[in-house]
């Protein structure tokens, strides 16, 4: 015959097992997207170098952000904008530029990969999309490099941006302290069958 104590014990064991499976599962959902620069890619979350004269026009946010670079006849002038990743997943995002002579670049922790070369190198295109991994805590952006020496700004719109953010817990999953309030409870448990099962124990004191 089974004892009322010990379905009680089998009931706590299945609450915390249950528990600490639900929070493995929280813990390997995916990283959820934010579209835009919005959240934690607002534009007061992202920092802009620059060599001189460079600007970044955000009025266009969430939709897009525009780097603008002037002219300098004696040296290349560049701008850098970057954030942190809230998580780990994909980094997408149009871009368009207004003239060819300039380079993109985006940046992962300080590791250049190109997006975009000058028309030196035959590279023409004034616009096009960028699809790159990242994981929580990266540093990642972008490095604009005008090379224009006839007009007087070069610019780049970044457009359609969309990157990971922390993944969320489904709703009606229990917080971790109920669990740690359950395992201690199964503790507990354990400890009350160990006096009752010693003749010798003194009386519990009444649990109220």
């Amino acid at each position: 015959m089974i004892s009322m104590s010990s379905i009680k014990v089998f009931k706590f064991k299945a609450f915390v097992v249950t528990g600490v499976a639900t929070l493995g599962a929280i813990a390997t959902q995916p990283a959820q997207a934010i579209t835009g620069f919005t959240g934690p890619y607002a534009p007061a979350n992202w920092s802009f170098t620059n060599s001189v004269g460079g600007s970044v026009d955000t009025s266009g946010a969430p939709g897009s952000i525009t780097l603008s670079l002037p002219q300098n006849h004696f040296v290349d002038t560049y701008g850098i904008y970057t954030t942190v990743s809230q998580g780990s997943g994909q980094v997408s995002f149009d871009w368009e530029r207004l003239w060819t002579d300039s380079t993109i670049t985006f940046l992962l922790n300080g590791v250049q990969t190109l997006i975009a070369g000058d028309h030196f190198s035959g590279d023409f295109a004034v616009s096009g999309t960028g699809s790159f991994a990242v994981s929580n805590d990266d540093t990642f952006g972008f490095l604009f490099d005008n090379l224009n020496i006839s007009d007087p700004t070069n610019s780049l719109t970044i457009s359609n941006f969309s990157a990971p953010s922390a993944p969320t817990p489904p709703a009606g999953v229990p917080a971790p302290l109920p669990l740690f309030g359950a395992s201690a409870a199964y503790g507990w448990s354990r400890r009350l069958r160990r006096r009752l099962s010693n003749p010798q124990a003194k009386a519990l004191p009444t649990i109220v």
